[in-house]
């Protein structure tokens, strides 16, 4: 897509997300002093992240100047594709992209069908997606 190959846009996107708000949309209520918005695009905790700036923060305001300077003051369409445990988040993400003008649509991956189109072509007998969740489901997978 042409417009997320101009960089302005890519900052718009980072300045018009509010990521406190994301915190609470995936925890609720518990959040509240309680789960603080990574500093960066990684937790400095995971391996490989060794980020040296911060994310910029929420400004939305400066993120639709970025989106006029790139030529996108109307904004554009786009796609967000999403697993269906990541709704909450998605939809929230894609409410603080249309208030700058980007029209972000969800599209809602089938995640079996991922997950057994991987097996199918790695062979692989289970997989660990998410933090703590462990889809083993070769038995089921060979049945077919």
């Amino acid at each position: 897509m042409k417009a997320l190959g101009d960089v302005r846009v890519r900052q718009a996107i980072v300045k018009a997300i509010n990521r406190q708000q994301l915190v609470e949309a995936q925890y609720g209520a518990i959040s509240k002093g309680n789960v603080a918005p990574h500093e960066g695009l990684c937790s400095k905790e995971q391996l490989g992240c060794g980020y040296t700036k911060d994310v910029p923060g929420y400004d939305p305001a400066g993120a639709k100047k970025l989106m006029a300077e790139a030529g996108y003051a109307d904004g554009f369409d786009v796609v967000i594709s999403t697993f269906p445990t990541n709704q909450t988040e998605s939809t929230a993400l894609s409410g603080m992209l249309r208030a700058i003008g980007i029209r972000a649509a969800k599209d809602e991956i089938d995640t079996a069908a991922v997950v057994t189109s991987r097996f199918d072509e790695r062979g692989h007998e289970a997989r660990v997606a998410g933090k703590s969740r462990v889809v083993a489901a070769q038995a089921e997978h060979t049945t077919r």
